[in-house]
């Protein structure tokens, strides 16, 4: 590790000491030692037993193994790295300076991420940060390979600004409780989420650009109608065609429109807090790299990977939502593949170098199961005689018996005979 559990502990008491305003959105001096002792504990565990950060491999599949080996298989069994600890590591591996506002501003979020709530949801929980902020440095890194080896898929990106994509993402479900956005408000988690983190980047010093940067980016991670902005952005920038959300909001509405709909009741896609997105192929790969880090583990990582993201969600929904939906089945995954992550597959352009083909794969894996569901479903059932009829597998003795041939009386057939 990059900083000991006893360093990043002082680390964080002497940030503290320089802004008492810290520990109370930490909770208060209770609360605040509480999430730096737990915090302290989980560094010293994931230290002696040698734990290992997740970095991506030479193509999708081996990405996605090694994902699995580390986020899925380890850290959920035997411990993960606290945010902060995890945060310090790529900020490092960013090269970010230490005394930097970006750098105290990420070490405090990720602190803020570790707080105990009242309740621990099954999905949106520690874990899943760890695996949003593990996944959004990767694709920060494969980012600056494309700029470094001038592919035009690259942004280039200031430190600064990849700490803050970092940032969002180590924080961007910081005090869920479970449940979906209400119907009425769409971006009710994001805002939550945003409410905790703004104060501790205002003490940083982070400017007022890069907060609004920070809310931009937080508030495409809504799946009741951002994400679907985000991808049309990122796709028209990709293309060279770039959109506006005056347009994706007509499209989207022209696409509603059909025979015996009544338009009034077309709810508009509809969200202006996105208008900075618009021609800033900057921001939108800063916010599309997040968004995909979101959807990675659940996409992207292989079937196994899925499966246990999934398993998650569906407890979560049960007990905070009363929810009765199964999100392990193959149907399940086939909409959250498709509609939800989109055919086309991830958003950035980092993600669809590093995830793409491994969606892909699971996309036709779990088409072929769908498949194979139906085609037996739909099979002719082979009628067979009553159970009475049979006894271990043969006829019941009712027929009249043949009459009995003594072996010895029987002549061998010849060899090679009829």
């Amino acid at each position: 590790m990059s900083t000991s559990p006893q360093s990043m502990e002082d680390l964080i008491r002497n940030m503290a000491a320089q802004n008492p305003d810290i520990v109370r959105e930490l909770g208060g001096a209770e609360s605040f030692n509480q999430t730096l002792k737990s915090i302290s504990s989980l560094d010293q565990k994931f230290e002696d037993r040698g734990g290992v950060f997740f970095h991506t491999g030479s193509n999708a599949f081996e990405t996605a193994d090694k994902f699995r080996q580390v986020h899925i298989d380890e850290y959920r069994a035997t411990g993960r790295p606290s945010l902060p600890a995890l945060a310090a590591h790529h900020a490092d591996q960013l090269g970010l300076d230490k005394g930097s506002a970006e750098y105290k501003a990420i070490i405090m979020v990720a602190a803020r991420a570790e707080v105990d709530a009242g309740i621990t949801p099954d999905y949106h929980n520690k874990f899943h940060y760890t695996d949003v902020a593990a996944m959004t440095a990767n694709l920060l890194a494969k980012n600056n390979e494309f700029v470094a080896n001038g592919d035009p898929r690259g942004v280039p990106l200031t430190k600064q600004e990849q700490a803050i994509t970092l940032m969002t993402a180590i924080g961007h479900d910081i005090d869920h409780m479970g449940k979906s956005n209400p119907p009425n408000d769409p971006l009710y988690n994001e805002k939550q989420s945003f409410k905790a983190m703004e104060p501790l980047m205002r003490e940083a010093g982070l400017t007022e650009q890069q907060i609004s940067n920070v809310h931009t980016i937080l508030m495409t991670t809504s799946p009741n109608g951002p994400h679907a902005i985000l991808k049309s952005l990122a796709k028209g920038d990709r293309e060279g065609t770039p959109a506006t959300l005056e347009g994706i909001k007509e499209a989207d509405f022209q696409s509603k429109l059909k025979p015996g709909v009544d338009p009034a009741t077309i709810k508009p896609l509809d969200f202006p807090v996105l208008k900075d997105l618009e021609g800033n192929s900057k921001l939108t790969q800063m916010a599309a790299m997040v968004s995909d880090a979101d959807l990675y583990a659940s996409g992207g990582a292989g079937m196994k990977s899925n499966m246990v993201m999934s398993s998650a969600l569906t407890e979560e929904g049960k007990k905070f939502m009363g929810s009765t939906l199964d999100f392990t089945t193959d149907g399940s995954r086939k909409f959250f593949l498709d509609g939800i992550v989109g055919k086309e597959g991830y958003a950035s352009n980092a993600g669809r170098e590093v995830i793409n083909p491994q969606f892909e794969a699971l996309r036709t894996e779990t088409e072929q199961r769908l498949a194979a569901a139906k085609a037996a479903q739909d099979a002719p059932k082979v009628e067979t005689a009553p159970a009475s009829k049979f006894v271990g597998g043969a006829p019941k003795d009712d027929a009249p018996k043949a009459r009995e041939v003594k072996r010895s009386a029987v002549k061998p057939r010849a060899p090679g005979g009829p």
